[in-house]
């Protein structure tokens, strides 16, 4: 009776052991999922941001192209107009390839942890995104109250940090908010280094303040995004990083927190 306790016993915790592990990998196969569906989604985004970089360096050719035209047309061409002309459009068209190349290297995966100071990190997003912000008359405005030097990855960090002014400038153009702005301030504690966004959208409802990182939850719609933005956010900061990305509201709109040990 005993023996046939314990071989009940041991085909239980084979069992139970099975299916753990058939829980873990099943865990596994989402995350791969979500962050395939992510990279989509991101890709999309990326896009949409070099166009906005974009439309200035080709008004400006556009510009530069109908102003030889006329001067050809009324004979009032030189060499020298030319030549500046050409000059002009080159400028325009190396900046115009520096943004590819600058979105390439911005999603090139970390392949090891190194030191970084936050600050640079959010410069390497705002760049990224600030040709959108003027385009949308969005006022960033940036504040190092005392920069830190953290452990990680710095592309990773830098993409949750454009993932999250995204976010803002996408739902202050859906609230249609006069004078849209957004703060980001970077400060530290002892050993830790924290980074608050916030927008002055008016704040999330406590309904979706619950559901806000988790994976598909998106208050868009769904050609405008997938909500994975946030959780692989969420994953980066606290899995790959150790550190800790939360939500709260403030008197002008929601306050995105990232704390990360340096």
């Amino acid at each position: 009776k005993k023996n046939q306790k314990e071989k009940k016993l041991q085909h239980l915790n084979k069992n139970l052991e099975s299916k753990v592990k058939a829980g873990v990998e099943e865990g596994k196969q989402k995350d791969k999922k979500i962050l395939e569906q992510a990279k989509l989604a991101r890709i999309g985004s990326m896009i949409s941001m070099i166009a906005h970089q974009w439309r200035q360096p080709l008004s400006q050719l556009s510009a530069i192209l109908m102003e030889l035209e006329t001067a050809t047309r009324f004979k009032k061409v030189n060499d020298e107009h030319i030549f500046k002309a050409v000059e002009k459009s080159d400028e325009m068209i190396e900046f115009m390839s520096n943004t590819i190349d600058d979105f390439r290297n911005f999603y090139k995966p970390d392949k090891r942890k190194e030191e970084f100071f936050l600050s640079d990190s959010c410069k390497k997003a705002i760049s990224i995104i600030e040709a959108t912000l003027y385009n949308l008359n969005i006022e960033l405005n940036v504040n190092v109250l005392e920069d830190k030097k953290i452990f990680g990855y710095p592309t990773e960090f830098s993409q949750v940090i454009l993932n999250i002014l995204s976010n803002a400038k996408d739902i202050l153009v859906e609230k249609k908010i006069s004078n849209p702005a957004i703060n980001l301030t970077i400060q530290s504690k002892g050993t830790l280094g924290i980074i608050e966004i916030e927008d002055n959208a008016g704040g999330i409802s406590k309904k979706n303040m619950e559901l806000i990182f988790d994976p598909y939850f998106s208050t868009k719609d769904s050609s405008k995004g997938t909500g994975l933005g946030l959780y692989v956010s969420k994953l980066i900061v606290e899995r790959n990083m150790g550190g800790e990305l939360s939500v709260h509201n403030s008197d002008n709109g929601a306050v995105f927190k990232i704390i990360t040990a340096g």
